[in-house]
């Protein structure tokens, strides 16, 4: 039999991605594993560790940043793979209609090699028994401001951001790719802290494409951002904002006038108020 070895990537986004360390593209027609597994896209997977146990196992991805790959370093940026979910298995090229699994998990770290390839940590499926996967009692809300029926129905918002999405141009640029200023915004009845906790996405200039969550709203049109850009913002460069929510009450109402949606609890006693009312009775 002569052996090949494909890898599956699913991003969170429902695209799929597939290639295979052989020398030509492979059609797999194995139900769950069908498709066209390229062997442009350059990449190989490292020895993949396994054990009897709930312990982090997994492996590594290695391959060639480039358009032909599906993988680009904005893409890489601006998080796209994330928690994508990696299956690699071992199938017969000249008969691809079988497969055997080797390993099944989710992407993990994400760095260049000294050669200037892409290297992906491969985690085992048990790495999400270490994650929060339910809901929580929270005095905060647990939406995502603007969703909606694509979300479960407990953490759907429903605001529509169209009326809180402004389409600006940089106007100044304090470091190099975290702090920049959006003059118009600061007289377009957005206060300081409107964009807080909000997004901007750069629609042209060398970073076009690239969404941040914006850390502050300042002074002036300031705008922060938690994580720094791919490249250098330059002046004129046109951006696309979208307001923030630190998903309290009062700004889910003041603000968005959506406290019909508000997905939090303020008002449920905490472990500390019970506490004080026990040591109260003592007393």
């Amino acid at each position: 039999m002569s052996r090949a070895i494909c890898i599956r990537i699913k991003r969170r986004d429902g695209l799929i991605l597939r290639a295979t360390t052989h020398d030509s593209d492979i059609v797999v027609t194995a139900t769950g594993y069908a498709g066209t597994y390229r062997s442009v896209a350059a990449l190989s997977p490292s020895a993949v560790q396994a054990r009897a146990s709930l312990a982090v196992d997994g492996g590594d991805l290695e391959g060639v940043l480039s358009v032909n790959s599906g993988i680009t370093q904005a893409d890489i940026a601006n998080g796209v793979y994330d928690q994508s979910r990696v299956t690699v298995f071992e199938t017969d090229w000249s008969d691809p209609s079988t497969v055997e699994e080797i390993s099944y998990g989710v992407l993990g770290n994400k760095r260049r090699t000294q050669e200037g390839n892409l290297r992906m940590e491969m985690r085992s499926i048990s790495q999400l028994l270490a994650e929060n996967q339910g809901d929580l009692y929270s005095t905060r809300c647990r939406a995502t401001l603007g969703s909606g029926a694509e979300a479960p129905v407990l953490r759907r918002c429903g605001v529509d951001l169209a009326a809180f999405t402004f389409d600006e141009e940089v106007t100044g640029v304090v470091s190099a790719r975290t702090v920049f200023a959006v003059a118009a915004i600061d007289g377009s009845g957005t206060p300081p802290g409107f964009f807080s906790k909000g997004l901007v996405t750069f629609l042209t200039g060398s970073n076009a494409g690239a969404q941040r969550e914006i850390r502050l709203h300042g002074e002036d049109g300031v705008l922060f951002l938690y994580d720094p850009l791919p490249s250098d913002v330059d002046i004129g460069d046109d951006v696309r904002l979208i307001a923030g929510c630190d998903k309290t009450r009062p700004t889910c109402r003041d603000r968005f006038d959506n406290l019909v949606n508000f997905r939090g609890e303020p008002d449920i006693p905490g472990a500390g108020y019970t506490q004080r009312i026990a040591d109260t009775a003592d007393a």
